[in-house]
């Protein structure tokens, strides 16, 4: 529900309760100023009636409005008002009256004086009232569903147009958002604060690319020079076995850190969605062309692959990310593989699935896709094979599960349109 409208909700039935209200104390009012005015009205006639009677004036009798009688014998003067109900033959129907019944002794005789004035019903009165009031509540709906029509597309643009923006928005883009508050103060301030937070967000988007990138690299080289120096340690004839053995170790947990330090760089390029350039990738060639990468690993193991390149699949993506992902599955799949083993590649139009045999999973297989999990902790392993895989999946709205029933292993990529 739209702000206006849930505000315009809330005024409508604010504005029905203040007219119930007033409704009813209008009712009271009325009802009571005319029965007051009535009471005046008939309490005058009856006096000038006495009095016309005392100067020996003939009164018209006019039932029911009008009716004196003469009594025999004396009685006690009184006076009485109150409401009652008559049949009036002109109008053909019960109507209620005021009515106004005095006893005056005048000039030796005793009259009986029945004054009556016709007043509007108290239902007649609430039903007029409760229709006047949903006119007005009716024609206010109308008015403010008019204004709403008219107005509410200029007077909300601005705010429309800063949303378009916002949602358009890319850390990507050199120039800030250009956002327009129509002269609305709160508008203005919005916009405001959402400036501020673009720009913040574009701020430590460049800072934290620039770190990645310098640290990678600046890593990188004395690596590289610590790794060279080990291999001229380990070409050095006055070694003796043991000295090796630990340059050969240092050796190993060096090119474990330069295979960390490129592939933590890797996942920091794609979250941060530097791999901008895309093309049409054929999945099945990738395949093909990854599985002679991998031939000496499957003939070490013995393993079994079955996989026909067919059907083609074509997925719009960049190559080298393509290439990751299809990678890090053939590795996963040959490197955790048992001897003897097996690995089934099944391709259709919109998925690619990678079964292999090997052993049970001491955890859930949804734990793999979290970086540095592993499925046997004295791998030497990084760690980031399934990570990277969910990474460049989530990128480009593809879907990736992974399933175990025994000891098989499933991953499946679904395929989507490209979202990136």
């Amino acid at each position: 529900m739209r702000l206006l409208q849930k505000t315009n909700r809330v005024y409508l039935l604010f504005t029905a309760l203040l007219l119930l209200l007033a409704g009813g104390f209008l009712y009271v009012l009325i009802t009571d100023t005319v029965e007051e005015e009535a009471s005046e009205q008939l309490l005058s006639n009856e006096k000038r009636i006495a009095t016309a009677l005392k100067a020996g004036q003939q009164i018209t009798v006019l039932p029911p409005v009008i009716e004196v009688e003469e009594l025999r014998g004396r009685r006690e003067e009184r006076l009485t008002l109150k409401d009652t109900v008559l049949f009036d033959a002109l109008e053909g129907e019960i109507e209620t009256f005021r009515q106004v019944t005095s006893v005056r002794e005048v000039n030796g005789s005793t009259y009986r004086i029945v004054l009556r004035q016709m007043v509007v019903e108290r239902v007649k009165s609430l039903a007029t009232i409760g229709v006047s009031l949903a006119a007005v509540l009716l024609t206010l709906f109308l008015f403010l569903a008019l204004m709403n029509r008219i107005i509410y597309h200029k007077l909300w643009s601005p705010f429309y147009g800063s949303l378009k923006a916002l949602k358009n928005f890319s850390v990507y883009q050199n120039s800030p958002l250009q956002l327009e508050s129509g002269g609305i103060t709160e508008f203005a301030e919005l916009n405001r604060a959402i400036s501020k937070l673009t720009e913040k967000t574009r701020s430590d988007f460049r800072a934290l690319k620039e770190f990645s990138e310098n640290a990678s690299h600046e890593m990188q080289t004395p690596l590289a020079v610590i790794q060279a120096k080990l291999d001229e340690l380990l070409q050095d004839v006055a070694l003796n076995e043991q000295q090796a053995s630990r340059i050969q170790v240092a050796s190993s947990s060096v090119q474990k850190l330069s295979r960390l330090n490129q592939t933590l760089l890797l996942l920091t390029k794609i979250e941060n969605r530097q791999f901008i350039y895309t093309e049409a990738v054929d999945v099945s060639a990738m395949i093909v062309r990854q599985l002679q990468d991998f031939v000496d690993f499957i003939q070490d193991k013995a393993i079994h692959v079955d996989f026909v390149p067919t059907p083609a699949l074509i997925v719009t993506a960049n190559p080298a990310l393509a290439e990751a992902l299809v990678s890090n599955l053939l590795r996963n799949a040959v490197k955790h593989n048992i001897p003897d083993g097996f690995i089934f590649i099944k391709l259709t139009d919109s998925s690619l699935k990678v079964s292999n045999s090997g052993t049970p999973l001491p955890h859930a297989p949804a734990m793999l896709f979290e970086r540095f999990q592993k499925a046997d902790p004295s791998s030497n392993s990084l760690g980031l094979g399934l990570a990277i895989v969910r990474t460049i999946c989530n990128l480009y709205g593809w879907h990736v599960t992974y399933e175990t029933n025994q000891n098989t292993h499933t991953l499946q990529v679904d395929f989507q349109p490209s979202q990136y």
